[in-house]
């Protein structure tokens, strides 16, 4: 017999059949592996299929959506694909961890030591050369990136 949807075989041919891991479903039933297994809406398998390596289906930010069966993070979304959601200033970058649902694009936070954002909508920072970094957060350009203490 198949094994029935949300649940896979272990082995080939056998009639054992295990659930999904947590957050997971299969698309069909007769599931022959874990990797058949998918991440339910809102949720995303960071690196694709399920392995003995896998983190399992993770959460998109707050207040943010995905499809079902979503591989990646940049799969979640702030509001709708017809807004930019990166509406950030310069010297910040996107939070895609946290989505003001109000106005459909995500909360910002300010570039990291050794970091910096020359223009808006930056949906990550600039990492300054190997070797340097900035004297604060939030930096704005290259010019501020030094060189570190030897």
């Amino acid at each position: 017999t198949q094994c029935l949807l949300n649940t896979y075989s272990t082995t080939y041919y056998s009639t054992a059949c295990v659930q999904c891991p947590p957050f997971s479903i299969t698309m069909n039933k007769g599931a022959s592996t874990m990797a058949e297994c998918v991440c339910i809406a809102n949720m995303y398998m960071d690196g694709g299929v399920y392995s003995l390596n896998s983190k399992g289906c993770l959460p998109c930010g707050t207040g943010a959506i995905s499809p079902q069966a979503s591989t990646s993070r940049k799969d979640c979304m702030c509001g709708s694909l017809s807004n930019d959601p990166h509406t950030c200033p310069i010297g910040y970058m996107s939070d895609d961890s946290m989505c003001n649902t109000a106005s459909s694009t995500w909360a910002c936070k300010p570039c990291s030591f050794g970091q910096y954002s020359p223009v808006e909508h930056m949906e990550e920072c600039y990492l300054c050369p190997d070797g340097m970094t900035t004297k604060s957060t939030g930096s704005l350009n290259d010019l501020d990136c030094e060189c570190t203490a030897v």
